[in-house]
Order: C-alpha cells, then sequence, then structure tokens
C-alpha cells in the first residue's frame, strides 16, 4: 500500500522584470513611495525620507545607460527593486491566500480563511530576499539590519539567514527565513490602510486598488530597517523577493 503525500503550496511574488509568478509592487499595501516614477531618473533623499523607493542599485542603472547606447541589445531584464533607510518606516505587504483545492476536499471544502483566523492555519512560513549586487561593507545586511512584522505580530526575533545554493552572491547571503507566529492573525488591505491611519497623525494616500483587491484575505508582512546606522541611500536595504509557503494539513 502506497501512502499518499502533499508538500506545501509555494508561491512567490517579485519586482525584478520580466515578471515570473506575483508582482511585488502590486502587493505593497502602504509605505512605498515612487512606484510610478521611471526607475532610470535620480532620487534623493527625500524619497527615501517619506517610504522605500522603487528604484534601481546605482550601478544598474550606469550598465543600463551604456546599453541605451546601443539600443539595449536585447537584454529586458531590471532589477528593480524596494530600497528603504532607517527613516523609511515600514513597508507592508500582503501575501493573499491561494484556494488549494486539495485541502478544500481534505476539510469537506470548508477551506477558505476568514479575516482574525490563526495566519499559522493557513501558511507555514516566508522567505524575504534582496537584491543580489555588490555592496559597500558598511551597506545593509539583512539578518541584522532589517525588522519583520508577520500577521501583525513581531517576528524579528525568530527570521534566520538561509545558507543555500541560489541565495549567495559573492559570499553574501539574500534571503532570510520566517517562520509565520501561532498569535498572528489573517487581514485584508484595506483593513491595513484602516490600522496604519489610524496609528499615524496624519492621513496617509494609499495606491488606488479595486474592491477584490482591497477585500482580499491574506498575510500581513511588514519589513522595516531597524539599524540607525543606515542613513543614507548608499547603505539602504533592499526588497526584491518574498516567498511564502502556504499550509496543506
Amino acid at each position: 500500500m502506497f501512502e499518499r503525500y502533499r508538500t506545501n503550496m509555494l508561491l512567490h511574488i517579485n519586482s525584478f522584470e520580466p515578471i515570473v509568478g506575483g508582482d511585488l509592487v502590486q502587493s505593497a499595501i502602504s509605505g512605498s513611495v515612487g512606484t510610478n516614477l521611471d526607475v532610470m531618473l535620480p532620487k534623493s533623499k527625500m524619497f527615501f525620507n517619506a517610504g522605500w523607493v522603487l528604484d534601481l542599485s546605482q550601478s544598474e542603472k550606469k550598465a543600463k545607460q551604456k546599453l541605451g547606447l546601443f539600443g539595449g541589445l536585447g537584454f529586458l531584464d531590471s532589477k528593480k527593486a524596494f530600497y528603504g533607510i532607517v527613516m523609511s518606516g515600514q513597508l507592508e505587504f500582503l501575501l493573499p491566500y491561494e484556494r488549494d483545492s486539495n485541502r478544500s476536499a481534505h476539510l469537506g471544502g470548508k477551506a477558505y480563511p476568514k479575516v482574525g483566523d490563526a495566519a499559522a492555519i493557513w501558511y507555514r512560513s516566508v522567505v524575504v530576499c534582496e537584491v543580489n549586487e555588490k555592496l559597500d561593507v558598511d551597506s545593509c545586511d539583512m539578518g541584522r539590519d532589517l525588522g519583520f512584522e508577520i500577521g501583525g505580530v513581531n517576528a524579528t526575533e525568530s527570521a534566520t539567514v538561509i545558507n543555500a545554493a541560489g541565495t549567495l552572491y559573492l559570499g553574501r547571503k539574500l534571503c532570510v527565513h520566517i517562520p509565520v507566529p501561532v498569535d498572528s492573525v489573517l487581514t485584508t488591505p484595506a483593513l491595513i490602510k484602516e490600522r496604519s491611519n489610524a496609528t499615524l497623525s496624519k492621513t496617509v494616500v494609499f495606491p488606488n486598488k479595486d474592491e477584490e483587491w482591497e477585500n482580499q484575505i491574506g498575510l500581513q508582512v511588514g519589513i522595516r530597517v531597524r539599524n540607525p546606522k543606515i542613513v543614507q541611500r548608499t547603505q539602504a536595504c533592499s526588497v526584491s523577493h518574498i516567498v511564502w509557503q502556504q499550509q496543506t494539513d
């Protein structure tokens, strides 16, 4: 007799072009600036003081400028990412729950989450990755300089740096793994925005999304720079990929 096993669903969003999978930029709920600007334009520190900036690294911009002299030479890729410093505040995403037909059958058809559900019932873990680019020694270190919030719960202490093939660049570790806290809960973009405005002294203008997205149930992920020494654009932390596992049992 054979025993049947099912692996956890693995989903991802990213900002590199061409985008394969979900769009990191579209999944950002709050804390971002400059998403409607040309990434090739220079961004002053004023932008970074206002939020996480959708941008390219200086080396990437120089490379694209050189290629532009020759019509791009067919290179369509672009390492766009969100860049932030300590003054940028918290960048928030919603990782939408994707219905699993196998799990639905296993639970008698009752396999769709509700707002306020314990997130760990539906999600197992989150992986956050930065851009694979050469950095100075005083630049951001993901494992040391970033703070994480998962489902409304501070998860910084449980984040661990991944040391595995495909997650290294020039010896630097690019990704951190964060288990979903047992006391975290599911929410929607509309509720995230409501909470953000309630905790700030002024009303924040959020990107316009359709009603279906505003009420999409999922897992909130907040990312902030916690090292007070990360104050310059040249030191900025970056976020380019988020991968998550949904529970299947």
